[in-house]
């Protein structure tokens, strides 16, 4: 007799299946996902566990661990990482979980570590991850005899890569190459000099809804109308594309008759700028919680980071040009681009909180998407369910 399924596993089950019938057909017919997917706890969990370790997520910044001996841990949809600057300036990604018992090596940043101590029987290890020291692990202070030469006991690394000072990593290991995740955005992005590039600063937000919602509302257009009345000035809504999906990569742009304060004004703009870029505004989304939008004099990089079914924390990491971060004549015109992203974020939030609220109603069944703006929105939802569906 087959052992018992817990009766909460078995409707995950049953959710999960039934995602490609709602998204996998024509957009008219089309259905979002059921309540449960944005306010089920297991269902939840099954995303943190099948989602983020399969594919790329960002993890952290380099200007995070800038000196050697800096380590900082950061959490992946509940798995514990260690990002490490190594002597020779080089970055490791670590799990942060000691070889022997298992316990996390570190709970807070730090700098000037020449070694990773474990706190619970004091197993240490050098900056690459290689076991060095046990103590009393056979009764004496030290070691009796040499370490064994067993990689096994080493800190386990974690599949990283780099990108315009961010640091990426791949839990499983089993994602395509960094590159081809991101080939879709780069082809789009060779008229900048991303190297002009300086970290300005970020805002942060606490978000009474699931991490899910932030990526829809961001590929999402139709709501600009009703929801960023500066926005609509600034790009009317006759202006706007729809943007599609190339593998993991969400892309659209739009055209902008003139610059304002905090959209491309004031500020030094990426040099050599073709004059169609002058007046360009293009943005990505990288499944599963990533969005990078471009300006003439800025790039601001939008991360989702889920919480719990129904919270989130929205991050925005703003880059403007290096004379526009260190020249004070720029102040004020630095303090336009926070502003603007602040307030535009925050006409979002209340509307991401709505609909977390709403997915309480019974009688909401998935609802419709629109044929002219929602095909993206759609799209999203056929990769998750896809995503899912081939770890289920």
């Amino acid at each position: 007799m087959s052992p018992q399924v817990p009766h909460q596993k078995r409707d995950i089950d049953a959710i999960i299946a039934s995602l490609p019938s709602r998204v996998d057909v024509d957009l008219a017919h089309a259905r979002g996902f059921p309540n449960e997917a944005y306010t089920n706890h297991a269902f939840f969990e099954y995303e943190c566990r099948q989602l983020f370790p399969n594919t790329w997520v960002l993890a952290g910044f380099e200007h995070d661990i800038p000196q050697y001996g800096d380590v900082l841990p950061v959490d992946i949809a509940g798995a514990p990482v260690l990002l490490v600057r190594k002597r020779n300036g080089d970055i490791a990604v670590f799990h942060n979980a000691c070889r022997h018992r298992g316990a996390s090596m570190v709970d807070a940043p730090c700098s000037k570590q020449v070694r990773l101590v474990c706190p619970y029987h004091a197993w240490t290890y050098d900056l690459d991850g290689k076991l060095v020291g046990r103590p009393y692990f056979d009764g004496n202070e030290q070691d009796a005899q040499a370490l064994p030469a067993d990689p096994s006991l080493n800190l386990r690394e974690v599949r990283m890569a780099r990108w315009l000072g961010m640091i990426f990593v791949n839990l499983s290991g089993s994602a395509e190459e960094f590159d081809t995740y991101i080939q879709t955005m780069t082809k789009h992005l060779g008229g900048y000099d991303l190297n002009s590039l300086v970290h300005a600063g970020k805002l942060e937000f606490d978000v009474q809804a699931n991490w899910k919602f932030a990526g829809e509302n961001f590929i999402e257009q139709y709501h600009v109308f009703r929801a960023h009345p500066a926005l609509l000035n600034f790009s009317p809504m006759k202006d706007r594309k729809t943007g599609r999906w190339d593998g993991y990569c969400f892309s659209t742009h739009y055209q902008f008759p003139q610059l304002e304060a905090g959209r491309g004004a004031d500020l030094p703009h990426f040099p050599n700028l073709t004059e169609e870029l002058q007046r360009c505004g293009i943005w990505f989304y990288l499944y599963p919680n990533l969005g990078i939008e471009v300006f003439p004099d800025q790039l601001i990089v939008f991360r989702v980071v889920p919480l719990a079914p129904d919270k989130m924390r929205e991050e925005i990491h703003i880059y403007l040009m290096r004379e526009a971060v260190e020249c004070d004549r720029y102040e004020a015109a630095r303090n336009a681009v926070f502003d603007t992203w602040h307030d535009l974020n925050m006409e979002d939030v209340g509307l991401l909180e709505m609909l977390q609220r709403g997915r309480s109603s019974p009688s909401y069944d998935g609802g419709v998407f629109s044929r002219h703006w929602e095909a993206p929105t759609l799209g999203y939802s056929r990769i998750i369910a896809a995503e899912l569906n081939k770890h289920h």
